[in-house]
Order: structure tokens, then sequence, then C-alpha cells
């Protein structure tokens, strides 16, 4: 209703100034200032309404002035009504006439209005080449500041729709300053909102932020809504590509109150559009379907049929994909479950043939190993028992060499001092010849039987002879230490010792994954000692569980009234010691 009687205020206004045509230059700019800013507060049926009463006062006065004005205000109109051609058509004519009037600073803020429609039909060359005109022609009129930061906050518009960040962020730049020396606080806050968009584009929503809440800052001081509303547009926007939709929805709550105080129906049907997406990102489809009705709603009312049409299809698009993508998105949850299931069966094969294939790897280890001491056992066996074959045909040639020959000498010796017993003619010095005999028999009979004895500390040549062999045979380095050999100690005692260092050293060979093996044998006059350590990975001795070779070399242990320890930590190799009583006997 208010603006209703004030277009009947300024009609009486009009009517008024007809009979003085010297009075008429001043009304007319007075209506034109009025349909300015009903146009601007997109009020257009109201501005459009008094727009026409201006024209016979303009065609009585045949001022080209005005009529230029009256074009470029009714372009301003059909760009806020979003028809752009029309728009751009009256911006045309201004310009004609401003061109004759040589007004260039007017043809300028054209070029400008010019850019700005432009950029709305996609067409940002042509936009950016008329934000370039318009700088141009601001330096011929002594470089208004306030113009060239206009003009070149186009140029920063237009590079920005071009891809051209580095451009754009250059000229927001460069009309930061123009305003800052005319000290236009809205414009630099507009800037800013320009530069919050831009970091946008890019993604770069943390720095989009900083300077949408600039903008909010600014604004508080100057009161200007509609940038206010902008700013909170952009905030909630970063909100929801964060998928932060708590949040968004709030800012866009705060811009809605302020669009319905400024009755901006475009705003509202923007912020419905806005908060309908919101509801769809986060799967509310009934409530996102009310936004869009109250989208269509509002925007009905101020644009034409077929931008309206537009609209509808847009986000009659929107909600449709909205849903197909929510169905691709369980398809692709599904496909997803699928996927990972078939990767950790996949996985779960490729680790069940890996484990397998080292259990079979690690059953022919044992087997190798079991079948190099059985070889080696067999092969020391053999070598003994082809040892003592040779060894008796060679005690048996010296039996028969030397003690044979010997008796043999002492009973023909023997025989003779019997005859000559006989004959009286037995000397003293015959029959100690016959001692001395026996004396040599008996000797050779020790060596003989002393030879036959199997040699006691046999079983440490057998174990040099295996570490040798290992050593020889496997990627493997054996190590044998032996203190006082020259005591001797019981073969038995000796043949079980070396039977348990075997079990132990097969365990390192088999388990382990050692590349050494220490093994020190010390005999001692109460006892022998054996330590067997390896470089191995280790093992924890209180939750292993004791295989055969273990268990055997416990009962064996136990048989010779001995003790041993176990030693050992992961990645740490293990020691064990063994300690056997009463092995010593004299050298």
């Amino acid at each position: 209703m208010k603006g209703i009687f004030l277009t009947f205020g300024f009609g009486l206004l009009w009517a008024g100034s007809v009979f003085g045509q010297e009075l008429a230059g001043e009304p007319i700019n007075a209506i034109f200032d009025r349909v300015y800013d009903l146009a601007e507060a997109n009020q257009t049926d109201s501005a459009k309404f008094l727009l026409k009463t201006i024209i016979p006062l303009i065609n009585r006065n045949a001022d080209e002035a005005s009529l230029a004005r009256y074009h470029s205000i009714r372009g301003f109109i059909f760009d806020a009504e979003r028809k752009w051609h029309l728009a751009l058509t009256e911006y045309g004519k201004a310009v004609e006439i401003q061109q004759r009037l040589k007004a260039w600073l007017k043809q300028a803020k054209l070029y400008v209005a010019i850019s700005w429609t432009k950029e709305q039909l996609g067409d940002f060359k042509a936009a950016l080449q008329y934000a370039e005109n318009a700088v141009q022609l601001a330096e011929k009129n002594d470089g208004d500041a306030w113009l060239k930061g206009l003009a070149y906050n186009r140029i920063a518009i237009s590079h920005r729709s071009l891809k051209n960040y580095e451009q754009a962020r250059m000229f927001y730049g460069k009309a930061t300053r123009a305003y800052q020396a005319v000290e236009d606080i809205d414009r630099i806050a507009l800037i800013k909102y320009n530069i919050s968009e831009l970091y946008f584009l890019q993604n770069q929503f943390d720095s989009a932020k900083i300077f949408a809440e600039d903008v909010l800052a600014i604004i508080n001081q100057s009161g200007d809504n509609n940038l206010k509303s902008s700013a909170l547009n952009m905030l909630a926007s970063i909100h929801l590509r964060k998928k932060e939709y708590t949040p968004a929805r709030e800012r866009y709550r705060e811009s809605e109150v302020l669009a319905k105080e400024s009755r901006d129906s475009l705003a509202l049907s923007d912020i419905y559009l806005n908060l309908s997406l919101t509801e769809l990102y986060a799967k509310n489809y009934e409530q996102a379907k009310v936004y869009q009705q109250k989208s269509l709603q509002f925007s009905g009312k101020q644009i034409g049929y077929e931008a309206y049409k537009r609209l509808l299809q847009i986000t009659g698009v929107i909600l449709s994909n909205i849903q197909a993508g929510e169905a691709l998105r369980k398809k692709r949850q599904i496909n997803q479950y699928l996927l990972v299931a078939i990767t950790i069966l996949a996985i779960g094969g490729i680790f069940s043939y890996f484990k397998i294939r080292e259990k079979q790897r690690k059953r022919k280890h044992k087997q190798e190993i079991d079948a190099m001491l059985s070889e080696f056992q067999v092969h020391t066996m053999q070598q003994q028992l082809s040892g003592e074959k040779k060894e008796r045909k060679r005690v048996a040639k010296v039996l028969h060499d030397t003690v044979g020959s010997q008796l043999a000498a002492t009973r023909w010796l023997y025989e003779e001092n019997i005859e000559e017993f006989k004959k009286n003619n037995l000397q003293l010095n015959d029959l100690e010849n016959v001692y001395s005999m026996l004396i040599k028999g008996h000797q050779y009979l020790q060596q003989a039987t002393s030879e036959l004895k199997k040699e006691e500390n046999f079983w440490l040549r057998e174990l040099e002879n295996f570490c040798t062999h290992i050593t020889r045979k496997e990627n493997f380095e054996a190590e044998l230490n032996i203190h006082n050999r020259e005591r001797s100690i019981d073969a038995h005692i000796g043949e079980q010792i070396k039977n348990m260092v075997l079990t132990l050293t097969a365990n390192v060979l088999k388990h382990a994954k050692a590349s050494k093996l220490w093994i020190i044998i010390s005999l001692l006059q109460d006892k022998t000692e054996v330590v067997i350590e390896d470089n191995g990975q280790g093992f924890n001795p209180n939750t292993v569980i004791k295989g055969d070779g273990l268990v055997n070399v416990e009962r064996r242990i136990k048989q010779l009234k001995g003790n041993w320890k176990i030693n050992s930590e992961d990645q740490r190799g293990t020691t064990v010691y063994l300690s056997i009583p009463r092995a010593v006997v004299k050298v």
C-alpha cells in the first residue's frame, strides 16, 4: 500500500510539473530516483507503473539526458526481472544517447551494467570487454575512483567466470583500493563478498568463510540487508559443502528473515531452493519437497513464464538426480560390500595359500634336517664299525706278531730250562731270562688290550664332524669349542651328551631361523657343562609346547642326574645350558 500511495503522489507531482516546463528537470529526476529505489527493492511492478508516467513529460521536454536515464532504468528493471535480452536492448539505447552527448562517465556506468547482464547470459568474454571499456572511459573523467572500483570489480568477476583466478584476485585488490580512496564501506564489503565467492569456487572453504564473516562485520555497521543476506547464504553454502547441515539451515533461515523484511521474493525463492538442496543432501526428502514448492511459489510471482518453467525443471531435475543418486549410492554401497567381501576372501585365500606353502616348506625343511641327521648318524656308525673292524685286524696282527711270538719264545725257553733242570744243569740266569720274557709278554698284552678298548672321547670327534657337515651343507655356521679336551669321560655318558647336542641343534635348524650356532663343551673335574646358543628368533620358554626333541633331552638329563636351563626372548636368540655330574675319570 505504501508503494501505491508513493506512486500516486509522484503522479500528482508530474501533473503539477506540466504547467511549468522550466521546472520539469527536477520532478523527472525525483521520479527516476524513486523508480530506481523501487526496482532495487524488487518492487518492479510499482517501478514500471511509475516509469510510464515519465514518458509524456520526457517527450514534451525532448530531454535526451532524461531519455537516456529512462532507458537505463528500464534496463535495470529488466535485469531485476531476469529478462536479460530486454535489459541489453534498453542499455543499448541509453549508450547511443550518452555517446551523442559525450557523457563518458554515464556511458562507463552503462558498460558496467551491460557487463553484468552479459555475465548472466554466460558471455564472459564480452562481459570482460565491456568492463575494460568502462575502466578506459573512467580514466577520461579524471580517473573517477568510485567508477573505476565498480569496473575493476566487474573485470574481476569476469576473470573469475573464465577461471582466471589469479587475475580475478588482482582486480579485486584494485577495486578495494579504489573504494578505500572514496571510503565507500558498503562497496568494500561487496568486494570482500566477491573474494569469498572466489575462494568458494576454488574449494578453499576456510578462506571463503573468513571473508564472508568480514562482510557480516562490516554490514552490521552499515545495515545493508541484501549484502548481509548474501554473506549468510555464502556461509550456509560453505557449511553445506562440508556436509554440516544443521549450521547450514541456521544460516539460510537467518537470511530468510532478512529477505522477508525486504519483501525480496526472488531472494526468498533462492533461499528456499538452497534449503531444499540442504534437506535433499540430508536425505529429508519430504521437507525438501516443501521448500521446493515454496521456492517455486515465490519465484513465480516475480519472473516470466519461461523462467518459471525453467526453474521448475531445474528443481525437478535436482530432486530426481538426488533420488537417483541415493539409489546409485545404495547400489554402490552394496557393490562395495561385495567388493570388500571378495577382497577379504581373496586375501584370505592368498594368506591361506602362503600359509600352506610355509607349512609345506617347514615340513620339507624338517624332513631334510631329519634326513641329514639320520644320514650323519648312519655315516658315523658305519665309520665307527669300519674303524673298529680295521682296528681289530690291526690288534690281531699285533697280538700275533708281538704277544704270540713272545709267548712262543717264552714257551721254548721254558721247555729248555726243564731239560736242563732234569740234568741238574739249570742256572739262576736261565730262570731270570724266562722271567724277563714273561714281563715283556705282559707288556705286549697290556698294549693290545688298551688298543682293543674303544677310545672314550670318540663322541667329540663325531660332533666336530657334524658341525663341519652342517656348515658345508646348510646356509648356516656352526662353531664348536671344547675346553679341557685332554680329560676323558665315560663313553656311554659322552654318547648321551652327543645325542642331546644333536637334538638341540636340529631344533635350531628347524625352528629358530638362525644363521649361526655356538656349541661350548667344558670337561671339568666334577661335571661336564654344555652351552648351545643361537642368534635366531627366540621364543617364550614359559608358553612353548615341548616337542619330542625337548622331551627326549629332558629324559636323558634325568637319567644322567643332571640339570638344564633355557634362556630365550623374542628376536634375541636362545641359549641352552646343560650340566652332567660324575662324568670325569682319571686321565
